[in-house]
C-alpha cells in the first residue's frame, strides 16, 4: 500500500516537473518574442524619425517655393500694371497727335481757300489795270494824232502824252507786281510745310500756400498713394494744359487746369488747390466748364479728386 502511494507520488512529481519544464520553455519563447518585438519597435521609431525629418524638409522646401511663387506673382502684377499704364499713355499720345494733325489739316485747308480767294481778287485787279492801261494807250495815241495836226499844241500834247505814258507804265508795273505776287502766293501755299511749335509757359510760380508749381504740373509723383492729400500753389496768369474727365481726373492731368475746370481757381489770379489721390476709374467723360474743355478717356489706374468732386 505504501509503495503504491510512493509510485503515485513519484509519477505526479515527474508530471509536475515535465509541466514546469514546458512552462519554462514557453516563458523563454515569449521572452525571445518580446525582445524581437522591442527591436522591431526601435527600428520603426527610427524609420518614423527619418520620415518626420524628410517631411519637415519637404515642408520647408514647399514653403520656400510658395514664397518664391508669391514674389513672382507680385512681380508679374507690377509688370502688368506698368505695361497697362504705358499702353494707355501711348494710346492717349496717339489720339492727341491725331487731333493735332486733323486741326493742322483744317487750318491748311482754310489757308488754301483764303489764298484762292486772294488770287481771284488779284486776277480781277490785274484785269482792271490792263483795261486802264489800254484806255491810256488809246488816249496817248489820240494825243499824238492831235499833236501832228496842230504844231502849236505839239509841245503841250507831247507833255500830256509823256505824262499819260508814265501813268500807263506805272499801271503796267503795278499789274506785273500783282501778277508776280499772285504767282509767289500760289507757289508758297502749295509747297510750304508749316512746323507746329509748342510754346511752354515761362511764368515763374510764386508761393501762395502749398507746393509752388507751373500750370503743366500733374499728380504722377503721387501715383499709388491712395488717400494722400496734397496742395498745389498755381501762379496767376496761367494757361490751359491737358485734362481728362470731369472728376475724378487721371493723375497725368494738369492739376491747376483741373482746378479751374472745377471752379476752385482762375487762370488770371491762380490760387491754391488741394487734391486727394484715388485709385483706378473705368472711364472718364469730357465736358466744358469755366472756360476749360476736358477730354474723355478710357480706364486709368491712378486718379485724383478735389474736395467738391
Amino acid at each position: 500500500m505504501l509503495e503504491s502511494e510512493v509510485k503515485t507520488e513519484n509519477a505526479l512529481a515527474e508530471s509536475d516537473a515535465h509541466k514546469a519544464a514546458n512552462l519554462k520553455e514557453d516563458a523563454n519563447n515569449r521572452h525571445t518574442d518580446y525582445t524581437n518585438f522591442e527591436s522591431q519597435v526601435a527600428q520603426d521609431d527610427a524609420f518614423a524619425s527619418r520620415d518626420r525629418k524628410l517631411a519637415d524638409s519637404a515642408e520647408e522646401a514647399m514653403n520656400s517655393k510658395r514664397a518664391a511663387a508669391e514674389a513672382l506673382k507680385a512681380q508679374a502684377k507690377a509688370t502688368v500694371f506698368a505695361a497697362e499704364r504705358k499702353g494707355l499713355a501711348a494710346r492717349r499720345k496717339a489720339e492727341h497727335k491725331e487731333k493735332a494733325l486733323l486741326a493742322k489739316a483744317g487750318a491748311d485747308d482754310a489757308a488754301a481757300a483764303a489764298d484762292d480767294q486772294q488770287a481771284k481778287q488779284f486776277d480781277a485787279e490785274i484785269d482792271a489795270l490792263e483795261t486802264d492801261a489800254r484806255k491810256l494807250n488809246k488816249e496817248i495815241a489820240a494825243d499824238e494824232a492831235e499833236a501832228t495836226q496842230d504844231e502849236e499844241d505839239a509841245a503841250a500834247a507831247s507833255a500830256a502824252a509823256g505824262k499819260a505814258r508814265e501813268a500807263a507804265d506805272a499801271f503796267l508795273v503795278k499789274a506785273r507786281y500783282y501778277k508776280s505776287a499772285q504767282t509767289t502766293t500760289t507757289t508758297t501755299a502749295a509747297t510750304t510745310t508749316t512746323t507746329a511749335t509748342t510754346t511752354t509757359s515761362t511764368t515763374t510760380p510764386t508761393q501762395i500756400g502749398g507746393i509752388a508749381v507751373t500750370w503743366d504740373e500733374d499728380a504722377e509723383d503721387y501715383t499709388g498713394q491712395v488717400g494722400r492729400t496734397v496742395s498745389f500753389s498755381c501762379p496767376g496768369g496761367g494757361k490751359a494744359f491737358d485734362v481728362w474727365g470731369t472728376g475724378p481726373f487721371p493723375d497725368d492731368s494738369s492739376v491747376c487746369t483741373a482746378g479751374v475746370f472745377a471752379g476752385l481757381i482762375t487762370f488770371a489770379k491762380g490760387g491754391v488747390v488741394t487734391f486727394t489721390m484715388a485709385g483706378k476709374v473705368s472711364s472718364f467723360p469730357g465736358a466744358t466748364r469755366n472756360g476749360v474743355t476736358t477730354e474723355p478717356s478710357e480706364d486709368w489706374p491712378s486718379t485724383f479728386t478735389f474736395a467738391k468732386n
